[in-house]
């Protein structure tokens, strides 16, 4: 979680694309893909610090 968090804070936005429709006519083929952009509020980076933190200092019990 104390990784997330820094890589949260630090970049702020996380992007990929989603392969959606693959069209073939002969030998042309034309793969569409729709982009996504996720942005991640900076407290939400911090939050996730905070726990991770917290975390380590939690007693387990068995």
């Amino acid at each position: 979680m104390i990784p997330a968090g820094g890589l949260g804070f630090a970049h702020g936005r996380f992007s990929g694309t989603k392969p959606t429709d693959q069209v073939q006519r002969g030998q042309l083929t034309l793969n569409l893909a729709d982009a996504r952009t996720f942005y991640l509020p900076i407290w939400a980076g911090w939050a996730a610090i905070r726990l991770g933190t917290s975390l380590l200092f939690v007693p387990r019990t068995h």
